[in-house]
């Protein structure tokens, strides 16, 4: 009964194994002692797609059955576990390996165990058996999920930006090494603290810092950029961009911030030389403008003044009237050469070609020339000029007296100009030497006129700066004359200061180092008379001009000088006149059709050309009159140069030097 019974039990338990074996599933193969496969169940036969007469007899040591690890090398026969679980009697794993999926055409995962069995009281097995699954799609979602990870990781180490994880927004996560470079704090020294653990965030920025980073943590926003200033580990100013980014968990909590940072501190600085940039460019634009308009004015003033006694000259038969017009038609003319020459002066010191003279000149020449020259506006406006020097003025310096009378001139001149009452006073005294050894005067050139408002102080040596800036400027001027005395003065190495008041007076301090002469060496000679037209003699003169009117009027003038002409109206008419007529001297404009001055002067002087004289004295007579204009001339092979508008006493001085170098004496 009893033996019935075990066998009975027996019958159950080899029963409920086959059914797990056929129905669970793992798939399960049992193994020889030699490794063969004597049988598989149907879960086997569906992972590995072999049917269990393709399995059975089969040996892990025949070389159609591969295994392989997930780095992709293959196992070894005898390293196959069954065979190790059979040789060493333990189990084996479980371990990951790849075997070839007919159906498939491809490998597939599993995760394997070997267990060895053996037999009653033995230590040897007698076989063993094998439980696998296909674990194919978590190895490649592992391995996408690595991807992924390695792909999000080669971005963030080779973004410009830096990258930084905030865990439950507050403390540091994660520092990339983008973040080291730009905040110069290693990820060691920041990960697990909280901002306000080192100087980080600009203080004067906290506020609006943590007010948007809570909106993130509050889910107000799932997204924002905040624009604030944070702080270099060397204390140094940082501007940047941060793009913030929350992650929550499913009940809304909040995980970590996610956070990009751009350094826009370079940008910031590139933006605001542009606006400066833009400023500029505006306020340049509004000063052509200004100037523009300014200058229309000034020209077209004594331009209109030059028309209009022309105009009432041609229509007058008085010569009374006639000489008044013409007076006053020349001093508009001479307002507008002013004006033309004050434009080229600034053109030359800004060019660095205004060169400054050395040589000895009284000082009381200069005082004279403003006693005389200011003399007609003092006693039409009825405010007198008085001159102070002080005893102890040296009589005699070294200098550019042309340049110091001109700083002079213009500093009484707008004094005078905007004084109605009062007095203009300028006084001249001595400062203590320079540390050169030369002798420092100071200049105080004082009126009691209109005065300078506070904020133009600083803007009135400005070119083209006026203090009144509407229509109803009440003083002509084109603004030139201080931008040009301040720029000599620079160029001299004074200095130039103002005080004023509005509505009481201006005071100009004007300091300029002189040396002083030896007496011995200074020359006692009275300054030569310039000789008169009459001691030029008659010269027999070829101008050459391509302008009708300005033909007409040098002919004209030359011929009431005493002169004898032959025009040309262009370079070549000039060349066949000098292969035909010899001639004293020639008068040759610059800009002309056909054959322009400069060329004719070089084919004269190159031999080449026919002409009588190759050595024959020629004076540029032009409109050109632009730093580097007279030296171009004279390189060209030109003996001397005057600017047009001709100036009569400069003409008869041009002419007086040829007749020098002819050795005339009164006559041809």
């Amino acid at each position: 009964m009893e033996r019935t019974q075990v066998v009975e039990a027996l019958r159950e338990s080899e029963e409920k194994h086959r059914r797990l074996f056929e129905t669970i599933n793992l798939g399960v193969v049992y193994h020889a002692t030699d490794g063969t496969i004597t049988s598989a169940n149907p879960a086997a036969e569906k992972i590995l797609g072999l049917s269990i007469d393709q399995m059975k007899g089969r040996s892990p040591i025949n070389p159609r059955w591969r295994i392989i690890k997930q780095d992709g090398t293959e196992v070894p026969a005898t390293d196959h576990p069954a065979m190790i679980a059979l040789r060493t009697g333990q189990t084996v794993g479980p371990v990951i390996r790849g075997v070839f999926h007919p159906d498939k055409n491809a490998y597939i995962w599993l995760c394997l165990t070997v267990i060895s069995l053996f037999p009653q009281g033995e230590r040897t097995p007698f076989r063993a058996y094998s439980t696998f699954e296909d674990v194919t799609e978590r190895i490649l979602a592992e391995e996408a999920l690595r991807d992924a990870s390695d792909r999000i990781s080669f971005h963030v180490n080779n973004s410009p930006l830096a990258v930084i994880e905030w865990e439950q927004g507050r403390y540091i996560k994660s520092w990339s090494k983008q973040a080291e470079a730009m905040f110069g704090w290693s990820a060691q020294e920041v990960v697990g603290k909280n901002w306000y653990d080192f100087d980080f965030i600009h203080p004067e920025d906290e506020k609006i810092v943590v007010a948007q980073t809570r909106r993130l943590v509050d889910g107000t926003d799932d997204f924002n950029v905040i624009k604030n200033r944070n702080l270099h580990k060397n204390g140094s100013v940082l501007h940047c961009h941060w793009y913030n980014s929350p992650l929550r968990d499913e009940s809304g909590n909040i995980v970590s911030i996610f956070s990009q940072v751009a350094d826009v501190t370079e940008l910031n600085k590139t933006m605001a030389e542009l606006v400066t940039a833009k400023e500029q460019t505006e306020a340049a634009t509004l000063a052509k403008s200004e100037f523009l308009a300014n200058m229309s004015h000034e020209i077209r003033t004594p331009l209109n003044g030059v028309l209009g006694m022309l105009q009432l000259i041609q229509t007058s038969k008085d010569l009374t009237e006639v000489e008044t017009y013409a007076e006053m038609g020349i001093r508009a003319g001479q307002r507008l050469t002013s004006l033309l020459g004050d434009i080229l002066d600034l053109s030359r010191i800004e060019a660095g070609r205004m060169p400054i003279a050395s040589n000895p000149f009284a000082l009381a020449d200069i005082f004279t020339a403003l006693a005389e020259t200011f003399s007609p506006m003092t006693s039409s406006k009825g405010v007198p000029l008085v001159i102070m020097p002080s005893p102890e003025i040296p009589a005699e310096v070294i200098g550019d007296i042309v340049r110091v009378r001109q700083i002079l001139f213009n500093l009484v001149g707008n004094a005078m100009k905007f004084s109605d009452q009062g007095e203009v006073l300028v006084e001249v005294s001595t400062l203590l030497p320079h540390p050169s050894g030369m002798v420092r005067l100071l200049f105080i050139v004082s009126d009691t006129g209109i005065g300078i408002p506070d904020e133009k102080v600083d803007q009135i040596c400005a070119p083209f700066a006026q203090v009144s800036e509407d229509f109803t400027r009440t003083h002509q001027g084109a603004g030139l004359g201080l931008a040009i005395a301040l720029k000599l003065v620079d160029a001299m190495g004074g200095t130039l200061a103002f005080d004023s008041t509005e509505g009481q007076g201006t005071s100009v301090f004007l300091v300029l180092p002189f040396s002083i002469p030896e007496q011995s060496a200074i020359p006692l000679t009275a300054t030569p008379s310039p000789k008169n037209a009459e001691s030029t003699g008659s010269l027999q003169l070829l101008l050459v001009e391509d302008d009708e009117i300005c033909r007409f009027s040098a002919q004209s003038t030359l011929e009431k000088m005493g002169h004898q002409i032959v025009t040309a109206n262009n370079g070549a008419e000039a060349l066949q006149a000098l292969r035909e007529t010899s001639f004293d001297c020639v008068l040759m404009d610059v800009q002309m059709d056909v054959l322009d001055g400069v060329e004719a002067t070089r084919r004269i002087r190159s031999g080449n050309s026919g002409a009588l004289d190759t050595q024959v004295p020629v004076i540029a007579m032009t409109a050109y009159a632009m730093t580097g204009d007279r030296e171009r001339f004279l390189e060209a092979g030109m003996n001397d140069y005057i600017a047009k508008p001709v100036q009569l006493e400069e003409l008869k001085k041009a002419l007086e030097r040829v007749a020098e170098k002819l050795g005339m004496d009164g006559g041809h």
